[in-house]
């Protein structure tokens, strides 16, 4: 019975962390993309730019070249697939995006 409950916790355990995904650091020398991209957010809400029409923010993120930095709106919006309101590097050279929501919260990190 012992045995039996120790194998359930083990495998309770394994079945919790394999749910547990890390998203690889940035290279050394550049900072977290999100961390720049939320900053970049209030930066630009705190100044008076809109945020509703759902711009590109960062084009790439200077100190994250591979990342841009979008605001779109979740569920999506007419408005998020217009060329004008998305990243052009992701499209070009950029591997990786994080969007937020036009109040500067996080969408996704893909």
């Amino acid at each position: 019975m012992l045995r039996l409950l120790a194998l359930s916790s083990a495998l309770v355990l394994l079945f919790a962390l394999s749910g547990c995904t890390a998203t690889s650091p940035p290279p050394a020398g550049e900072t977290d993309p999100v961390v720049s991209c939320i900053q970049a957010c209030r930066q630009a809400r705190d100044s008076g730019t809109s945020l509703e029409p759902g711009p590109c923010l960062l084009n790439p993120i200077l100190a994250a070249p591979q990342w841009v930095c979008d605001v779109a709106h979740e569920p999506r919006q007419a408005v998020d697939d217009l060329p004008e309101n998305q990243c052009s590097a992701y499209r070009r050279n950029s591997t990786h995006f994080v969007e937020l929501r036009p109040d500067c919260s996080l969408i996704r990190v893909y």
